[in-house]
């Protein structure tokens, strides 16, 4: 195993009492809240999505469109915040970090330690941007468990099921009814990236100065978003800025996403089927569906993630020039995004990369893709703490290399 930096080089509080200190402030509706005297603040913004769902979709496609056309009527996913982690009252910065989060996510409580860790050790704001129909861009009824309860016992129901819980049970049945609205909201959560961006360049979010960088921590389906838009890189807005992934960076074709996590297995195997097989005969065949991805850095950034053979030279190319400002990594036991998976992806530009870009690991507590870091009341609290230090010390080192 390759050994990252020393644990407790940059340690503060432990990630079990950064979880219970957070945790209540993720349903705190203040627009700013202080943290520590003012060590730490999370202010939150307010954001309007612009983006709409290609319209140049050949007929033989739109059934799978139509119930994707119909979330445009979400306003949740339209007018939402967004939180901003900065590491004091006042400050002013030229650099960022932008977190990209899991699929299936409804709360910040996860990611708000990770922000906070890595606020106050870069000393850099850290970006929370939902991904569309995550977190707080989704119904309310979704998390609502008297609403989805009779949903939930017809997806049990479904023949071959496996892995159906009320966690997943409003993702499954959206994938399910429209495999497209994987790739839909994936193209707006990359054109909002790509806004939010360009108004953090021009000076317009409070605290970031003007032409301020953006680097990325991605994290899960997070790190295939965040690929696609470093691959596409719209308007040069990523040209020099670096990006750490942790738990991902494998196309979709290796993701194993069936969990009682994320989405159940009926859904999944109707999301792989056509990604896999529909999706990709459209980008092959001659039509306005094919002639939107060839045009469209987005749609070329997002189509090199679907498989390993599809746009290779460009995924390739792009990760390659990355070298020295990407760092991946991986856990020895992730089932949904395996780390062979990850070292496969990158085995072709790996020479080109540098020897400390990609690292395994494996944590002396029981762990998973979903839960890297669970939370204990016991002392097993303890080795998750020193896993979090681990991850987090060397993105930290990362970062402020």
């Amino acid at each position: 195993m390759l050994t990252l930096y020393s644990t407790q080089r940059f340690h503060t509080v432990s990630l079990t009492a950064l979880y219970h200190k957070l945790k209540p402030l993720c349903s705190s509706p203040a627009e700013e809240v202080s943290i520590d005297g003012g060590t730490v603040v999370i202010r939150r913004y307010h954001f309007s999505s612009v983006a709409d769902p290609p319209c140049d979709v050949p007929a033989e496609v739109q059934r799978f469109m139509l119930p994707a056309r119909l979330d445009g009527k979400i306003a949740e996913n339209r007018s939402f915040t967004f939180p901003v982690v900065f590491p004091q009252i006042g400050g002013s910065y030229s650099r960022a970090i932008l977190m990209f989060h899991g699929i299936n996510e409804r709360s910040w409580k996860k990611y708000l330690p990770w922000a906070y860790t890595l606020a106050e050790r870069t000393h850099r704001p850290v970006i929370l941007f939902p991904m569309a129909f995550h977190v707080n861009r989704g119904l309310r009824r979704w998390v609502s468990p008297q609403a989805m309860q009779p949903l939930l016992e017809q997806r049990q129901a479904l023949e071959g099921q496996e892995h159906s819980t009320f966690a997943n049970v409003a993702i499954s049945q959206r994938i399910h009814e429209a495999p497209m609205r994987f790739y839909i909201a994936g193209h707006q959560s990359a054109e909002d990236i790509v806004r939010l961006i360009a108004l953090v360049g021009r000076g317009q979010i409070e605290g970031l100065r003007e032409g301020a960088r953006v680097d990325a921590f991605a994290y899960s389906i997070g790190a295939m978003l965040a690929q696609a838009l470093f691959i596409a890189n719209p308007g040069d807005l990523l040209s020099g800025a670096k990006m750490f992934m942790f738990c991902g960076g494998a196309h979709f074709s290796t993701m194993r996403g069936c969990t009682r996590l994320i989405m159940d297995c009926v859904a999944h195997t109707a999301l792989r089927s056509f990604f896999l097989n529909d999706f990709l005969s459209l980008l092959d065949g001659a039509s306005d569906f094919a002639e939107f991805f060839g045009a469209n850095p987005l749609g070329q950034g997002l189509a090199a993630m679907i498989e390993p053979s599809r746009n290779a030279a460009l995924f390739e190319q792009r990760m390659a020039a990355m070298a020295g400002h990407l760092q991946v990594v991986t856990l020895r036991e992730d089932q949904v995004i395996p780390s062979r998976c990850i070292h496969d992806t990158f085995a072709g530009i790996a020479p080109r990369m540098g020897c400390d870009f990609m690292h395994e690991l494996h944590f002396e507590h029981e762990y998973r893709h979903e839960m890297p870091f669970p939370i204990f009341n016991d002392s097993t609290s303890r080795l998750v703490d020193a896993s979090f230090e681990q991850v987090f010390d060397a993105a930290t080192e990362f970062f402020l290399r």
